[in-house]
């Protein structure tokens, strides 16, 4: 979680729970709502997240950001940019 502090940009993880089995977007989803209630930290106060492209996270239809993304219609999605920095090392390295 990345947020402002006076003048400077503060990071923090918001917080670190384990999927009991599976890791499908509902769950995912669900365990950062039952966070976020408990905190009494409004989904609409989350205003961008970032992703790595797996599929149960990033899906169009059904993965986990598409479904804050609708209880949330003004947060902004991204791909992760180090993901993207990884994929043009290993397009620069084939080059040389």
């Amino acid at each position: 979680m990345t947020y402002v502090v006076k003048v400077d940009f503060a990071e923090e993880m918001l917080f670190c729970k384990s999927l009991e089995s599976i890791t499908t977007s509902k769950d995912i989803y669900n365990k950062l709502k039952t966070y976020l209630d408990a905190n009494n930290v409004p989904m609409k106060n989350i205003t961008s997240c970032a992703a790595d492209s797996a599929p149960n996270r990033m899906g169009n239809k059904n993965g986990c950001l598409k479904l804050i993304k609708d209880e949330n219609p003004n947060m902004v999605l991204v791909h992760c940019v180090i993901y993207r920095e990884n994929l043009v090392a290993k397009n620069t390295f084939h080059l040389i």
